[in-house]
C-alpha cells in the first residue's frame, strides 16, 4: 500500500472512530471504507467525463475530490454497520448497542454527507432546516438564486432523513411541509454537534484564509457559484465550524442587512436543535467502552500491518470467489437478495434521494464488495464481475413531467456468456459467407487468451430514430485488467453507407491482439464478423456495412471481446 494511503487511512480512523467509538467495529468499518474508495474512484473517473460532456451546473451532486473520496467512503461503509446495529436482530460481528449519543453523532453525518455531496441550496437547507429551526423559506434568504425550488430541496432532504433513520425520527407538518421535529440541545449535546460537524467536515481547503473577517455572506454566497472548485468552498464554509459555520453564515448575513428588519433572520443560537432519537432497542452487545469518541487510540504500526494482511486476502477471494449469493444495498440498505445460480426476474424501485448502490457477492467467508455505483442523471450499464461469473447491472432514471428525479429503476441479470477463465482455444471460424476473406486464416491457427462475456448494446440491429442511437459504453473486466469499449452506429443516408463506430481503452498488464466478434443476438453461434482491434491499448476505428458483412442498423447483434496470443 502507497504510503501516502496509510497517512489518509490515519487521518480516516479519526472519523471512523467518531462514529463506532468501540476499536473492533471500527476497525472492520475502516477496512471497508479502503474497499469502497477503489470502487468509488473508478465510477468518480466516469462521473466527471459525464460532467464535462453537459457542463458544470448540469448536475445536481457536486464532484468529489481525491481526499473527499475517502470520507464518503467511510460514510458509505459506516451506514451498513449502523443499519444493522439498529435493527432489531442484528446480524453483523463485533457489535455493540448504540446509545443515544451514537444515533446523535450518526445524525449529523448523515447531514453533513448529503450536504458534501451536493450544491449548495442542499447544504443551507440540509443545515438551516433539519439542525437548526429556519424555514425553507428563510434559506431562500441566503440563497436567492436558488429560492424558487427551495421547498422542493427540503423535501428530499427530509425523505433522505426519514429513510435513514426510519420510524425513530420523529417528523411534524408546519405551514404544510414536513420537517424533522427538533428540541432545545444541551449543553453537553451543543458540544456534541460542533466537534461531530468539525470531524465530518469536508477535506477541502478552507476558503477564508484569502478573505477579511466578516465577509462570509456577500464575498461567498450573495451570487452563485460560477465552478464546482468555487461551490466546494461555499459548503465547506457552511459544514466547517473551524472555517466558519453555518452560525457564522447567519450573523453575517445578519450584519450585511443591519437596519432591514424584514431582511434578518432570528439569531442561530436560538435556533440550533436536536433530533428526537431513542437508543436502539437492537441486543447487539454492551454500550462501548474505550477513549472519548473524538480522541481514537492510535494505530500502531502492527495494527497497520494487520489491516494490510487483512485486505490482501480480500483481494485474493474476489479471484478465486465461488459465489453462492448475490445482494444490492442501496446506501447501506439491502435490497436485493437471491442465490447464484438463480437469474434475478423484475425491476427494483430506487427513491431519488438515494446516492448509492453497493453490489455484495456471498461465498463461505461471507459477503464481499464487488461494486460501488454513485446514482446520477443518465441511464448506466455497469459490468460487475464476480469470480468466474459475471453480472449487467443497469441503471435507468425517471424524470416527471415537470423534470423532476423521480426514480430509478434497477435491474440485474447475468451476462448471456460467462466464458472468463484463462483458456486456450482454437478459434472456431464460422460459416459465414459475409466474413472478409483476408480475416479467416489470420485466425485459424491462434488461440484465444480470453473470451469476454457477450454484450449485447440496447437497440443494437433495430429500426430507431437517429435521437435512439446514442453512445453506448461497457467495461469488460479480466484477471488481468479491465478493457473499456464505447460504440455507436448510424442508418445509411443519401450517400452514406450504415456505419458502426467503436473506441476502447485497455488497461492490461499482458500483451495480445484485442479482436472484436460480432454475433447474432438471438444465436450467439452465428458469427457476422470478426475484425482486428491490434496491439495499441487505446483507438478507435469506424466500419462501413461493406465493411462489416452486416448492417448493424438492421441486423440484431451482440459482440465478444478476444485477445488472441500474439503471432509466432
Amino acid at each position: 500500500m502507497d504510503p501516502r494511503e496509510w497517512s489518509t487511512l490515519q487521518d480516516l480512523w479519526a472519523v471512523v472512530y467518531a462514529l463506532h467509538p468501540h476499536r473492533p467495529v471500527a476497525e472492520c468499518v475502516l477496512l471497508d471504507a479502503y474497499d469502497t474508495v477503489d470502487y468509488l474512484s473508478r465510477r468518480e473517473t466516469h462521473r466527471d467525463d459525464m460532467s464535462n460532456s453537459r457542463g458544470a451546473q448540469g448536475s445536481y451532486r457536486l464532484g468529489l475530490t481525491p481526499r473527499t473520496l475517502w470520507q464518503v467512503a467511510a460514510y458509505l461503509a459506516s451506514e451498513g454497520w449502523e443499519r444493522d446495529q439498529e435493527a432489531a436482530t442484528p446480524t453483523r460481528r463485533p457489535g455493540y448497542q448504540p446509545t443515544a449519543e451514537d444515533l446523535l453523532v450518526r445524525y449529523l453525518k448523515t447531514l453533513t454527507w448529503w450536504a458534501m455531496e451536493r450544491r449548495v441550496p442542499y447544504a443551507v437547507v440540509a443545515l438551516g432546516c433539519s439542525l437548526y429551526t429556519y424555514t425553507p423559506r428563510d434559506m431562500g434568504h441566503l440563497v436567492y438564486w436558488a429560492a424558487n425550488n427551495i421547498h422542493r430541496t427540503h423535501g428530499v432532504t427530509v425523505d433522505r432523513l426519514q429513510d435513514r433513520f426510519g420510524d425513530g425520527l420523529r417528523l411534524e407538518t408546519a405551514s404544510r411541509r414536513r420537517q424533522v421535529a427538533l428540541r432545545a440541545p444541551t449543553a453537553e449535546e451543543k458540544n456534541v454537534v460542533h466537534r461531530a460537524l468539525t470531524c465530518f467536515a469536508p477535506w477541502t481547503p478552507c476558503p477564508l484564509d484569502r478573505r477579511p473577517p466578516g465577509a462570509l455572506w456577500e464575498g461567498l454566497f450573495a451570487n452563485q457559484a460560477a465552478s464546482e472548485r468555487e461551490e466546494r468552498a461555499q459548503v465547506h464554509a457552511l459544514l466547517d465550524p473551524q472555517c466558519a459555520g453555518f452560525a457564522q453564515l447567519i450573523d453575517d448575513y445578519n450584519r450585511t442587512f443591519k437596519g432591514l428588519s424584514a431582511m434578518q433572520l432570528d439569531p442561530p443560537d436560538e435556533k440550533l436543535g436536536v433530533p428526537f432519537l431513542p437508543p436502539a432497542s437492537s441486543s447487539g452487545g454492551s454500550a462501548p467502552q474505550g477513549p472519548e469518541r473524538f480522541q481514537p487510540p492510535p494505530q500502531s504500526p502492527d495494527d497497520l500491518a494487520r489491516l494490510e494482511h487483512i485486505l490482501s486476502h480480500r483481494r485474493a477471494r474476489r479471484q478465486r470467489m465461488r459465489l453462492e449469493r448475490l445482494s444490492v444495498a442501496v446506501d447501506g440498505r439491502d435490497v436485493l437478495q437471491y442465490p447464484a445460480q438463480d437469474q434475478p426476474s423484475g425491476e427494483i424501485l430506487v427513491p431519488p434521494h438515494a446516492s448509492y448502490l453497493q453490489v455484495y457477492g456471498h461465498d463461505a467467508d461471507g459477503p464481499l464488495l464487488l461494486a460501488v455505483i454513485p446514482l446520477a442523471e443518465e441511464p448506466e450499464r455497469v459490468a460487475i464481475p464476480a469470480g468466474e461469473q459475471a453480472f449487467t447491472l443497469t441503471l435507468q432514471p425517471v424524470w416527471t413531467a415537470t423534470g423532476d428525479l423521480e426514480q430509478y429503476r434497477l435491474q440485474l441479470t447475468y451476462d448471456v456468456a460467462q466464458v472468463r477463465a484463462r483458456v486456450s482455444l482454437p478459434v472456431q471460424e464460422a460459416p459465414t459467407p459475409h466474413a472478409p476473406a483476408d480475416t479467416a486464416p489470420s485466425l485459424r491457427t491462434r488461440l484465444v487468451r480470453w473470451l469476454s462475456p457477450l454484450w449485447q448494446p440496447p437497440l443494437a440491429g433495430e429500426l430507431v430514430t437517429a435521437a435512439d442511437t446514442a453512445t453506448q459504453e461497457e467495461v469488460f473486466a479480466l484477471d488481468e485488467g479491465a478493457v473499456r469499449l464505447t460504440c455507436r452506429w448510424w442508418a445509411a443516408s443519401q450517400g452514406q453507407p450504415a456505419s458502426l463506430w467503436i473506441a476502447w481503452y485497455a488497461d492490461l498488464t499482458i500483451s495480445a491482439d484485442l479482436w472484436v466478434r460480432f454475433t447474432r443476438r438471438d444465436d450467439p453461434s452465428v458469427v457476422l464478423a470478426e475484425k482486428p482491434l491490434g496491439e495499441a491499448l487505446t483507438g478507435e476505428i469506424d466500419w462501413s456495412a461493406d465493411d462489416l458483412g452486416f448492417d448493424p442498423t438492421r441486423t440484431p447483434w451482440a459482440l465478444t471481446l478476444m485477445l488472441m496470443e500474439p503471432p509466432a
